[in-house]
This record gives C-alpha cells, sequence and structure tokens, in this order.
C-alpha cells in the first residue's frame, strides 16, 4: 500500500478514538455513523458503575434543592455529546442525592471533535462555539452562570481575575485518588494561574512533527528537539535538505494559515499582554514572520496540502487520540519515522498540550461540593477509559487501558478496516507492539506546558492573517488591521 493509500486508511483508523469492528452497535460514544467506531472497539460505551473513590474534603457545604430533594448541578457545554450523557446517567446511579442537567446551547447531540482530520484547520470557528461564548458569557458577567461550564473555548483568565471562578486546588489538594499520582501532576500544575487552579481538563491533544529519520539520520545534522525555536527548526531542516539525496521540502502542512497557526500559539506571550491589555502585532517582527511563511511556501520549502506529502522531511501530527500517535509512526516514510516535539519559544523540554475538554466551576455556585463529586467522577477510570473519550485521558492507567484494548482488538482481526474507496480488510491492519505503546507513553509522560491564549484574539488574528495570505492585504497592512482589532478587545 502505498503512503497516500495508507494516509487514507489511517483516517478511517483513527476516527473517535478506534476502528470500526465488525458487528458494531448504534450504542457506541458517537452519533454520526462515521465515529460510531469508538463504542465498537470496547463495547458499547456504557458505564459500568461508580469508581471515582472517596470524595474529597469539601471546602464548601452549601446546596440548591430540586423539588425532589436531590441537590441541583447545571453544566453548560456548547453541544451535548453521548460521552457526557452517559457520564450524568452514570454519575446518578452512584450519586441518587445529586440532580445532574446537562445545558447545552446546542440541542444536537453530537461530538465536538473532530479527530479524522490530521490537524484541525485554524480560522474556522463553529457557530455553536461562538454561540456558547456569547451565552455563557452573558451568564458569568450577570451571576446568573451554571455551576460547571467548558472553558476551552473561553477567555476564562479574564474571569479568573475577576474572582468568578472558584478555586479548585483545595478540591484537588483533598481528593485522594489524585494525590496518588495516577491523575496527570504535570497537567495539572501547568493549569495553575497565579498558583491557583481554576480549571480542570478532562482530557487533552498535543500537536507534535513525524520526521524522515533516515533522511535524517543520514545527512548526519543532529537535531535536538528538547526546547527547540522555530528559527533552530527552520535552521537545522535546510541543513539536512543542503546535504543532498532526500527530501525538498521541510514540512506539509494543510495551509499557510495553519503553520502561522502553530507558530503564534508559541510565542503567543511575545505579542498579548492580557494582564496590561496590550498587543504588540504591529512590530517588524510580526510582519516578517508573515512574510517569511509565505517566501517559504512559494519557494517550495513548505508544502501545503497532503497531496505533496511524499516529498517532505517532516509532518504536522495533531495526536488526537492515544491511537493516532501508535498508527501514524508506521504508516510515513516507509515505517521509518520519529517523533519530535512541536518548536516553541525554546524553554523548557516539555511537551505543550491543549485541553480537549476542560471545566470551570462557577464562584457563585450554591453546590459546589456537589459540582466537584461530578468532576471527580470525570476523572474516574470509568469515564476516562470509556470508548467516548476522545483525546488522551489525563488519567495515566485509562491512557494504559486503551492502549491495551485497542492492540488486542486489532492484533485479534476483529477490526475492519476501511480505505477511502469503501475496501475493507482485517489484513491492512498494522502490528502494535510492547515498544509502540510504550512510545505513546513515553511521549505522554513528557507533557507539562500549557499555553494559555485567549480564543476571540486567535480568531482575529487568524481572520487577518489568512486575507494576507489570500493576497488581498499586504502584511503590514494585516498587522495593522489585527493590532487594531486585537487592542480593541482588550479593552473592551
Amino acid at each position: 500500500m502505498n503512503n497516500k493509500a495508507k494516509f487514507s486508511t489511517i483516517l478511517l483508523l483513527t476516527a473517535a478514538m478506534a476502528l470500526t469492528a465488525c458487528g458494531s452497535n448504534s450504542g457506541g460514544a458517537n452519533s454520526d455513523s462515521s465515529a460510531n467506531s469508538a463504542g465498537s472497539v470496547r463495547g458499547s460505551g456504557d458505564f459500568a458503575g461508580s469508581e471515582n473513590g472517596e470524595d474529597a474534603p469539601s471546602p464548601s457545604s452549601t446546596t440548591a434543592s430540586s423539588g425532589d430533594g436531590r441537590t441541583v448541578v447545571t453544566v453548560a457545554v456548547p453541544t451535548n455529546n453521548r460521552l457526557m450523557q452517559q457520564a450524568e446517567q452514570a454519575f446518578e446511579q452512584s450519586h441518587p442525592d445529586i440532580d445532574i442537567r446537562i445545558d447545552a446551547i446546542s440541542t444536537e447531540t453530537v461530538d465536538k471533535q473532530n479527530v479524522m482530520n490530521v490537524v484541525k484547520q485554524p480560522g474556522q470557528v463553529n457557530p455553536d462555539v461562538e454561540k456558547y461564548r456569547t451565552t455563557v458569557n452573558t451568564a458569568i458577567m450577570s451571576g446568573k452562570a451554571d455551576d460547571l461550564f467548558t472553558v476551552q473555548d473561553l477567555n476564562y483568565g479574564a474571569y479568573a481575575d475577576k474572582g468568578l471562578l472558584a478555586d479548585l486546588g483545595p478540591y484537588i489538594d483533598g481528593d485522594g485518588e489524585i494525590g496518588k499520582g495516577d491523575v496527570s501532576k504535570p497537567v495539572l500544575d501547568a493549569m495553575k494561574r497565579d498558583g491557583h487552579t481554576y480549571t480542570l481538563p478532562i482530557n487533552f491533544e498535543l500537536n507534535l512533527l513525524l520526521g524522515n529519520r533516515e533522511a535524517i539520520e543520514a545527512s548526519g545534522v543532529k537535531i535536538d528537539d528538547a526546547g527547540w525555536t522555530w528559527d533552530q527548526f527552520f535552521d537545522s531542516s535546510k541543513q539536512i535538505i543542503d546535504a543532498g539525496g532526500g527530501p525538498q521540502a521541510i514540512l506539509t502542512v494543510g495551509s499557510e494559515l495553519e503553520l502561522f497557526s502553530s507558530i503564534l500559539r508559541s510565542s503567543y506571550g511575545s505579542y498579548v499582554d492580557a494582564a496590561a491589555r496590550k498587543a504588540s502585532f504591529d512590530s517588524p517582527e510580526f510582519s516578517a514572520m508573515l512574510g517569511s511563511i509565505k517566501e517559504m511556501v512559494d519557494q517550495g520549502l513548505i508544502h501545503t496540502g497532503m497531496d505533496k506529502a511524499a516529498n517532505d522531511l517532516f509532518k504536522r501530527l495533531n495526536v488526537s487520540s492515544p491511537m493516532t500517535l501508535m498508527l501514524f509512526p508506521q504508516m510515513y516514510y516507509s515505517g521509518k519515522s520519529q517523533v519530535y516535539s512541536t518548536p516553541g519559544e525554546g524553554s523548557g523540554g516539555s511537551l505543550t498540550f491543549m485541553p480537549d475538554l476542560m471545566f470551570a466551576m462557577n464562584g457563585k455556585s450554591e453546590v459546589k461540593d456537589a459540582a466537584w463529586q461530578f468532576l471527580q467522577f470525570l476523572l474516574s477510570d470509568e469515564v476516562q477509559s470509556n470508548p467516548g473519550m476522545t483525546g488522551i485521558p489525563v488519567r495515566q492507567s485509562s491512557l494504559r487501558n486503551m492502549l491495551d484494548t485497542f492492540a488486542s482488538k486489532l492484533g485479534g482481526g476483529s477490526v475492519q478496516i476501511r480505505t477511502k474507496d469503501g475496501e475493507s480488510s482485517s489484513s491492512q491492519a498494522p502490528t502494535i507492539t510492547d515498544e509502540d505503546k510504550k512510545l505513546v507513553e513515553e511521549t505522554v509522560a513528557r507533557v507539562g506546558t500549557y499555553v494559555y491564549e485567549d480564543a476571540q484574539v486567535m480568531t482575529i488574528v487568524e481572520d487577518e492573517a489568512d486575507a494576507f495570505f489570500k493576497g488581498e492585504k499586504s502584511a503590514e497592512d494585516a498587522a495593522k488591521s489585527i493590532q487594531n482589532r486585537v487592542s480593541t478587545y482588550l479593552n473592551e
């Protein structure tokens, strides 16, 4: 099977964290047919029962009750999905005195994660997310927010700075299960803001690079990806290409905007000072970055589009499930590939993660204790190991369970693999070894850096940068528009 065919197959392999097994049923984690595979590898996706351990000591004890005497906890999400529905039902079975009410902005039951793409496309705003931002912001500022709400798409730092979010630190410190270290401590520590924990990630994603190991080794150029910058990445890559006899392009990305967004995220703090409400996008350095990306694309050093990916040195890899990290290294560069960290600002050596599902607690909630119990449950192995849990779970034992189950199903021949032509054959399944699983665990263990960014700022910047890449604006004009729009937003 050639690389293009392998790529098409793997897109389907990694959909919703798992493969489509023979005899899959409609009780899986997702509601659409392509993502319905999640439940079919591990079963129906239903929770067996509560295993969330002892409740943590409670810093507060005020409650609000429903008509039947149960404590009501409201949870705001952009769209409801099968995982949240099942978590709600299973939690209420093990906590009959608590009534969880999911408050979805969109009434359609879907899974928001689109893990069939190698990378998520920047510059695309989900209308449900936009509606969610507006609705939740209004509710928070008016003191009428839900008890819990997802914040991966919100500028939650502004709410925390205004004292509108509850500090989850006392709950986490008093939780015996979390204290045992099975829930990733580096991830929890990375979420602290001024020594306080206002947000709790349930799962996360990684953006990595997949490199042509054979070409890199043949060039004799030594690569150290521990804390490397984008300039170091491009310089090393050009040296490897100049050595000759190998790839002619540095990197394959979906678009110029995609590469720009990756570089901007790694240097976000250089351009935005949220505390001072200042932006610095009108600098010569920013305009030069825009121009440099376009120049490398024009020179053929950066490929845009997977149809040109056969002659590159690196590929961007969005790890939206542990299985992606097991499978993709086998499917590119004739299996002679290596995973590298995405370049950043050059400090530290830990991998940067992006929370995929992250909650905050309303500082004015009257049911903080009950709300925390539901967050506890979302961190339990029962939820974290569930097939509906797309992304990488924060509980390490759950990650191992996922890897073992996936490898077992794949090796047992009970997995149906489909190419883009609709053909299926279990004989096309790659082999998953203990070394492959070890690679995933070792890679995830390097996670420890979280770069806070304002989603609305990123939307503004990507919108204007896209106009530059399309030839509608000069780099200077785009930078000026970004500076004006972001400055206005930060000072609203």
